[in-house]
C-alpha cells in the first residue's frame, strides 16, 4: 500500500504530462501500482476499507463464561490476573503472546456489558470568561473598609441621593 503523498506526487508528474513509466518512477512504485491509482482515481487513504469480520478463531471463546463470571463477581481483575488465572487451569491451552488478546476481549465486554462507569465533567475556569459577585449588603453589621485619605465615601447611596 503507498502513501497519500506519494500518489499525490504520481498524479502530479501525469497533470505535466509526464509518461505513466517515468512518472511512476519519480513517485517510487511499480507501473503496475501507478496504473491501479491511476484508473481508481482515489488516494491510497480512500481506497481503504473497514473490516468488520474476525481475522481469526477466538482463542478464548471455550473459557469466556468463566472470564465474565469472574469479571461480575470483581470488576477490578486485570487482563493479564484472569490470563494467569487461565494457564493455571489450562496449562496447554494458552501461549503468553495472547495476553493481549484477552485484554482486548475484557475491555471491549467491559464497554457493552461491563458495571456502569462514573461520569465526570471537569470544570475547567478560566480567567476573564466569567465573572462573580457578590450582592450581599453588609450595613446592618457595622462593617466599614477603611478608605485612603482623599478617596470618596464608600456608600454608595450618599451618591445616588444628595
Amino acid at each position: 500500500m503507498k502513501k497519500d503523498t506519494e500518489v499525490k506526487l504520481y498524479m502530479q508528474e501525469r497533470r505535466k504530462g509526464t509518461a505513466q513509466r517515468i512518472a511512476a518512477a519519480r513517485a517510487g512504485m511499480s507501473e503496475r501500482t501507478a496504473r491501479k491509482y491511476e484508473k481508481a482515481g482515489q488516494l491510497p487513504s480512500q481506497l481503504k476499507r473497514p473490516h468488520s469480520w474476525p481475522t481469526r478463531q477466538n482463542p478464548f471463546e471455550q473459557d469466556w463464561e468463566w472470564v465474565v463470571e469472574q469479571l461480575k463477581r470483581d470488576p477490578a481483575l486485570q487482563g493479564s490476573t484472569l490470563f494467569g488465572l487461565l494457564c493455571e487451569r489450562h496449562p496447554d491451552r494458552y501461549r503468553p503472546t495472547q495476553v493481549r488478546t484477552l485484554q482486548r476481549h475484557i475491555a471491549k465486554w467491559r464497554a457493552v456489558q461491563g458495571p456502569e462507569q462514573e461520569v465526570i465533567f471537569p470544570q475547567q475556569h478560566k480567567p476573564a470568561e466569567r465573572a462573580q459577585s457578590d450582592f450581599t449588603h453588609m450595613e446592618d453589621l457595622g462593617v466599614t473598609i477603611p478608605l485612603k485619605k482623599g478617596s470618596r465615601t464608600n456608600d454608595r447611596r450618599e451618591d445616588k441621593n444628595p
